[in-house]
C-alpha cells in the first residue's frame, strides 16, 4: 500500500502539461479518489491559463477500464481567458465487480483548437476492499428409495466481493454413509464469480437403515474464518412410516436417557455389578421429571449401595432437584439434599437449597459431617446480578459459618464492563468468633485496537468461603494489529488462610508473574511467544520457613491445522533459569511438548528437565532427591479411535507411559470395544491395565463388560394417532385414477405412494401437519395443512396443470442510468381470484415458466432495482386452460438519469 501511495504522489507532482508556450496547466485537485461503498467517485479537474492570451479548445475525459463509467460528458468545449482558473467536476461510477488488483484511473486531456494536443494526465481510483462470500443451498430436501441410489449434494458459492479468496468447503456425513465422515474441497474463487459445487454419494446398506439423516456443509476462508453453513435433510421414500422424534437415539456416550448394566472384575480391584439408569417422564410440553440412579453391588462385602440418585422436576418457571447435589457457589460441597429455582421474571430467578454432607444417598445419619443451606437470587438484566445467603455447620471441627455474597454490574457498556463482588462472613466455634470479608472487581474494556481485562479480589484470612485468605490481581492489556497481537501480562496471587481448627501457617504460598506476549496468526497456524519474570513463595515443612524463588522464563508455542486433510500438530517449550540460589546445581529448567493428530490418531510427547517450580523443588527436598540427580520426567500418550463394518463396531485404544528420575517407569493401557446390536442397543467390553511407578510389583488390571440401551422420553400427556393419505389424479372430465409412485412430504418427511396411491404415517402426536405432493409439469396441488387430533384418512386430488411462460427484456435510452441489467433471478408472480399465488424466477436468459391449475390469473414481474426501472406493461390478466400455453413477455425500461451542471466563478490571478 505504501508503494501505491508513493506512485500516486509521484503522479500528482507530474500530472500537469504545458501548452501554447507553457501557458496552460492541467491537473486533478487530489492525488487519488476513493470510491464509496456504492462505487461512486467525484474528482475535480483544475485548468489554469497563465498565458497572455485566451485559450480555446476541448477537454477530453475517459476511463482506462471498462469498469469505469463516466456520468459527466466525455467532451466539453472550453474557452479560458488569460490569467483565469477553472474547475470541472467529474462524476463517475466504478463497477463493484472490479478486482481489487486492477489499476483503475480516469484520464483527462486538453485539445486546443489549433496546435498539438496536450498529453493525458491520469487520476487513480481506489476501491474499497470488500471480502464477501455467500453460500446458498438450492435443494435442501433429498430423497432415496433403495440401496445403490445416489444423492447429489449441490451448493452455490458466490463471491460478491472484489477480492480473490481461497476457501475450504467441508461436507460432514454420517458414519454409515462415509467412514471418513468428511469430504473437503479447496479452491479459489475470483471476484463476482459463481461456483457450483456438487458431491455425489451412493446409499449403502447401513445408510439405508437410517431412513432419515442430515448432511451439513461448512464453508471457511483459507485462515479458518467462518463463512456459512447449510443443512441437507435426506429422507427415504416409503409408503409406510412410523413417527420418530428428532434425535430420538442419542450417542452411547451420552447417558442422558439410557440404562446400563455392567460387570467389573480383575486384579487389585473390587469385583462389582453396577446398574446405571436415567430417563425422563414428560407430563406436558413444559413439565417433566428426570430420574438418574447408580446402584452397585460389591461382591466382597455382599452389599448394595445406592451411590447416586437425583430427581429433577421442571416446569416452565420452576425447577426442583432432590438427591445427590453439588454446591459450587461460595462453598464447594457434595452431599444429599434438595434445591429449587423459581423464575419470577424473564431474567430474575430466586434460588434456595439444603445439603447434608454425606457421600452416598443411602448413608446413615451418623455418617453426616454437617449441613449447608442457602437462599438467594440471580438476575441477567439488572445491576444487582447475584445475591446469596449461606448457613453452614461442620460437626467434625465444631464450626458454624454465616456468609452473604453479592455481585453488582457497575458499568455495562460496549466499550467497558465492570462488575463488583462483595462478601461477608462470621465463623463461630466454641472458643472464638471471627469476621471475614471478600471484595472483588472484574473489568473488561475495548478501546479501539486495545483490549484490557482485569480480575482482582481480596479475601480476609477468616473469610468462610472457598477463597479464604486468597488475594489476586491479574491484568492483561492486548493490542491487535491485523494478524499480529501484542500483550502485557501481570498475575499475582497470595494464599494465607487461617483455620480455627489447625495451624494454617504451612498453607501459605504466593506467586507473582510479569511478562509480555506476542502472537502471529497465519493462514492455518498460530505462533505465540511470551517472556516472563516469576517469583514464588511457599512454606517448607522441613525447614519450617518460607522459601523464596525467582526465575526468568520464556514460553513459545506453534499450532498448525489442516482442515482438508484432518491433520494438525503443535509444539511448545517452557524455558527458564533460576535467579535465586538453590540447593540444586543446575539452574536451567525446561519442558517440551509436542503433539500431533491425524484423523483417528492422537499422539503427545512431553519431556521435563529439572524442577519447574518451587512446589516440585520443596517436595523433592523431603527425600533429598534434588541433590542426588537432576529431575527428569518423560510422558508419552497415544489414542486411536475407529469404527468398522459401517459403524457397527467401534474400537478405542489408548496408551500412557511415564518415566521420572524419582519413581521410574509407569505404564497404562486402556481398550474399549463396542458393538451395536441394534440402533439403540450396544454391548461393550473395556480393559484397563497399569503397572510400575514407585513399586515395580504394583499392577492393576480389570475387565468391564456392559450393555447399554438407549431410551426415549416417555410422554405421559401425549396421545398418538395414525394418518392415511390417498392421492388420486382427477382430469377435466372428472375421471379419477390412483396416483402411484408420487413423492409426498409430511412436515418434510418424504413418502412415496403405493400402487393404490396410498401412504401411512403411524403413531403421530397431535398437532398440525403440512402435506405436499411433489408437483410436476402435468399435475398439481397446493400444500394442505391438517390438524390431527384423532385417526385421520385424507383424500387428495391432483389437478391437471396449465402453463404460463415468457421472458423479460431491457430497454434503455442513451442517457439511461448505469445499473446491472441482470436477466436472472427476477421474480414473476401469478395470483388467482382467491389470493393464491405462484412464483417463478427467471433463468440466465431471462425466461420463466409457471405450472398452475387452470383459471384466471394476474401475472406481475417484480424487477431488481425498482427505483431505476419501469415495467412498460405489468400486472397482466390471463385465463389459462390445459390445452393452450399462455406466453407473457415483459419489457423493462431503464429510467433516464438526471444530469446536473455545476458552474464555477472564474478566479483572476
Amino acid at each position: 500500500m505504501i508503494k501505491k501511495y508513493f506512485v500516486f504522489f509521484f503522479l500528482f507532482l507530474c500530472t500537469f502539461s504545458w501548452g501554447q508556450g507553457t501557458s496552460i496547466f492541467l491537473k486533478f485537485t487530489t492525488v487519488a479518489s476513493q470510491a464509496d461503498e456504492l462505487g461512486h467517485v467525484s474528482p475535480s479537474l483544475e485548468i489554469s491559463n497563465l498565458g497572455q492570451s485566451e485559450w480555446v479548445g476541448n477537454v477530453q475525459l475517459e476511463g482506462n477500464s471498462s469498469f469505469i463509467t463516466l456520468s459527466s460528458a466525455k467532451t466539453k468545449a472550453l474557452r479560458l481567458p488569460a490569467g483565469q482558473k477553472m474547475y470541472i467536476p467529474i462524476l463517475a461510477h466504478v463497477d463493484q465487480s472490479s478486482s481489487l488488483t486492477n489499476d483503475l484511473a480516469i484520464k483527462a486531456q486538453l485539445i486546443p483548437l489549433h496546435g498539438p494536443a496536450i498529453p493525458w494526465v491520469e487520476h487513480p481510483i481506489l476501491i474499497q476492499k470488500n471480502r464477501r462470500i455467500l453460500l446458498t443451498n438450492p435443494d435442501s430436501q433429498l430423497q432415496f428409495r433403495q440401496v445403490g441410489d445416489s444423492i447429489l449434494i449441490k451448493a452455490i458459492i458466490q463471491n460478491r466481493g472484489n477480492t480473490t479468496e481461497k476457501v475450504h468447503y467441508i461436507v460432514t456425513l454420517p458414519n454409515q454413509l462415509n467412514k471418513t465422515r468428511t469430504e473437503a474441497l479447496n479452491f479459489t474463487i475470483r471476484p463476482f464469480q459463481d461456483t457450483l459445487v456438487t458431491l455425489l454419494q451412493y446409499i449403502n446398506k447401513e445408510a439405508y437403515k437410517l431412513e432419515d439423516f442430515d448432511i451439513s456443509t461448512t464453508l471457511l476462508y483459507e485462515n479458518g474464518d467462518f463463512i456459512g453453513r447449510t443443512l441437507y435433510s435426506i429422507s427415504s421414500l416409503k409408503s409406510k412410516r412410523r413417527y420418530r422424534a428428532e434425535n430420538q437415539y442419542a450417542s452411547s456416550y451420552n447417558p442422558s436417557s439410557s440404562i446400563e448394566l455392567n460387570r467389573v472384575m480383575g486384579k487389585n480391584v473390587m469385583a462389582a455389578t453396577q446398574l446405571i439408569g436415567s430417563g425422563t417422564v414428560q407430563f406436558s410440553e413444559h413439565s417433566q421429571l428426570g430420574l438418574t440412579a447408580d446402584l452397585i453391588h460389591w461382591d466382597k462385602e455382599n452389599k448394595v449401595n445406592l451411590r447416586h440418585f437425583l430427581a429433577d422436576f421442571q416446569t416452565k418457571n420452576i425447577q426442583v432437584q432432590a438427591g445427590n447435589l453439588f454446591q459450587s457457589g461460595e462453598f464447594s460441597l457434595q452431599g444429599r439434599g434438595v434445591q429449587t429455582q423459581i423464575k419470577l421474571q424473564d431474567s430474575l430467578y430466586i434460588q434456595a437449597g439444603y445439603l447434608d454432607k454425606t457421600y452416598l444417598i443411602s448413608d446413615s445419619n451418623d455418617r453426616s459431617v454437617g449441613y449447608n443451606t442457602w437462599v438467594g437470587f440471580q438476575s441477567q438484566k439488572h445491576a444487582w446480578k447475584h445475591a446469596q445467603f449461606y448457613y453452614d455447620v461442620n460437626h467434625r471441627y465444631g464450626e458454624k459459618k454465616i456468609l452473604q455474597y453479592n455481585s453488582f454490574a457497575l458499568w455495562n457498556k460496549p466499550i467497558l464492563q465492570v462488575d463488583f463482588n462483595q462478601g461477608g462472613s462470621v465463623l463461630q466455634t466454641d472458643e472464638t468468633s471471627q469476621l471475614g470479608v471478600f471484595l472483588g472487581l472484574n473489568a473488561y474494556a475495548t478501546l479501539t485496537k486495545y483490549q484490557i481485562q482485569h480480575n482482582s479480589f481480596y479475601s480476609s484470612p477468616y473469610y468462610a468461603g472457598v477463597r479464604q485468605g486468597v488475594s489476586q490481581a491479574a491484568t492483561t492489556i492486548r493490542r491487535n494489529m491485523g494478524k499480529h497481537s501484542v500483550g502485557l501480562i501481570q498475575h499475582f496471587i497470595d494464599y494465607a488462610p487461617k483455620y480455627s481448627y489447625t495451624n494454617s501457617v504451612n498453607a501459605q504460598q504466593q506467586s507473582n508473574a510479569l511478562g509480555m506476549s506476542y502472537s502471529y496468526r497465519m493462514a492455518s497456524s498460530t505462533l505465540l511467544v511470551s517472556p516472563q519474570y516469576v517469583q514464588e513463595k511457599r512454606f517448607n515443612y522441613q525447614t519450617a520457613t518460607m522459601e523464596k524463588l525467582q526465575a526468568v522464563r520464556f514460553h513459545a508455542a506453534y499450532h498448525q491445522s489442516n482442515f482438508a486433510k484432518g491433520f494438525g500438530y503443535n509444539a511448545s517449550i517452557d524455558l527458564g533459569n533460576y535467579i535465586t540460589q538453590t540447593e540444586i546445581q543446575e539452574r536451567l529448567h525446561y519442558r517440551l511438548n509436542v503433539g500431533a493428530n491425524y484423523k483417528n490418531f492422537d499422539l503427545g510427547v512431553s519431556y521435563q528437565y529439572n524442577y519447574n517450580n518451587l512446589s516440585e523443588l520443596i517436595n523433592a527436598s523431603y527425600y533429598d532427591w534434588q541433590v542426588i540427580h537432576t529431575y527428569t520426567n518423560l510422558m508419552i500418550m497415544g489414542n486411536y479411535r475407529q469404527r468398522f463394518f459401517n459403524n457397527q463396531l467401534g474400537i478405542v485404544l489408548s496408551g500412557y507411559y511415564n518415566n521420572t528420575s524419582t519413581s521410574g517407569d509407569f505404564w497404562q493401557f486402556n481398550t474399549r470395544v463396542e458393538y451395536k446390536l441394534k440402533k439403540d442397543f450396544d454391548i461393550y467390553v473395556s480393559n484397563y491395565n497399569n503397572y510400575g511407578g514407585f513399586s515395580a510389583a504394583n499392577q492393576t488390571n480389570y475387565f468391564q463388560v456392559g450393555l447399554v440401551k438407549q431410551l426415549t422420553p416417555y410422554k405421559a400427556y401425549e396421545k398418538l394417532y395414525n394418518l392415511n393419505v390417498l392421492v388420486y389424479y382427477q382430469d377435466e372430465n372428472q375421471n379419477i385414477l390412483p396416483a402411484s409412485n408420487r413423492v409426498v412430504t409430511i412436515n418434510q418427511k418424504a413418502f412415496i405412494t403405493n400402487v393404490d396411491g396410498s401412504i401411512d404415517y403411524k403413531k403421530l402426536p397431535a398437532g398440525t401437519y403440512t402435506v405436499q405432493v411433489q408437483n410436476d409439469q402435468h399435475w398439481f396441488m397446493n400444500a394442505l395443512k391438517l390438524s390431527l387430533d384423532s385417526n385421520l384418512s385424507q383424500v387428495i386430488y391432483l389437478t391437471q396443470t396449465t402453463t404460463i411462460t415468457g421472458s423479460i427484456h431491457y430497454e434503455y435510452a442513451e442517457h439511461a442510468v448505469t445499473l446491472n441489467k441482470n436477466l436472472a433471478g427476477q421474480r414473476v408472480v401469478a395470483q388467482n381470484n382467491i389470493g393464491e399465488s405462484y412464483t417463478a424466477y427467471t433463468s440466465d436468459e431471462g425466461r420463466y415458466s409457471l405450472y398452475l391449475p387452470k383459471g384466471d390469473y394476474t401475472v406481475t414481474v417484480y424487477p431488481d432495482q425498482p427505483n431505476q426501472v419501469e415495467v412498460l406493461q405489468n400486472t397482466i390478466k390471463v385465463n389459462t386452460t390445459t390445452t393452450n400455453n399462455q406466453v407473457i413477455d415483459f419489457n423493462i425500461q431503464v429510467k433516464s438519469k438526471d444530469v446536473q451542471v455545476k458552474k464555477f466563478k472564474a478566479i483572476s490571478f
